[in-house]
């Protein structure tokens, strides 16, 4: 199930334990790139059971990358961040560009086998309040029902420059996924 929660969030629902959201783009044209081994259908497996869980189709769109779910109606549009060693997707919902919320995914690994992982409220949290003391959490308010990143674009890329995956949940509670050979999609 753990896999069915982190892969929904991955691709555009948003699931209790990935709400942290930003309200600006970490994404900028300086620190942009394209991975062409992202593209093609990826699935997750439940990690007990082995079965499929979640089948999504991801395809070139612009700069970045267009997410598609099997069987949701809605999709997102991503792209992908390199800051320093750290690869981090940053994805919005394609329906409703006049809301800014931009989720903030570490990938990991090469080939057919990646890892994703949300970001981790009570590490930025604590990162902030240890070693980013000028940088603070926006409360919930009327437009945004929990706390959010309300930095700029140029405060959010210093924030994982320096914290990378510090800032993301650990290690065993990543999902992985697999890309689907081109004759099994």
């Amino acid at each position: 199930m753990r896999g069915a929660v982190l892969l929904l969030c991955f691709s555009a629902s948003l699931s209790l334990g990935c709400q942290t959201v930003s309200v600006n783009p970490l994404a900028s044209d300086n620190v942009i790139e394209f991975d062409e081994g992202l593209l093609g259908v990826w699935i997750t497996a439940d990690p007990e059971t082995g079965r499929e869980e979640y089948r999504t189709l991801i395809t070139a769109s612009g700069k970045g990358y267009r997410l598609q779910v099997q069987g949701q109606p809605a999709h997102t549009e991503a792209k992908l961040v390199r800051l320093g060693d750290t690869r981090i997707l940053d994805m919005t919902y394609a329906e409703k560009p006049d809301e800014p919320a931009h989720h903030f995914f570490l990938i990991q690994g090469i080939g057919d086998s990646r890892t994703i992982a949300c970001l981790d409220l009570q590490k930025i949290q604590q990162i902030v309040k240890e070693k980013e003391p000028t940088l603070a959490l926006a409360k919930p308010n009327d437009r945004w029902a929990f706390t959010h990143l309300d930095w700029s674009t140029e405060q959010l890329q210093g924030f994982f420059s320096r914290h990378g995956e510090a800032a993301f949940i650990d290690s065993e509670y990543r999902e992985s996924m697999k890309r689907l050979p081109a004759d099994k999609k």
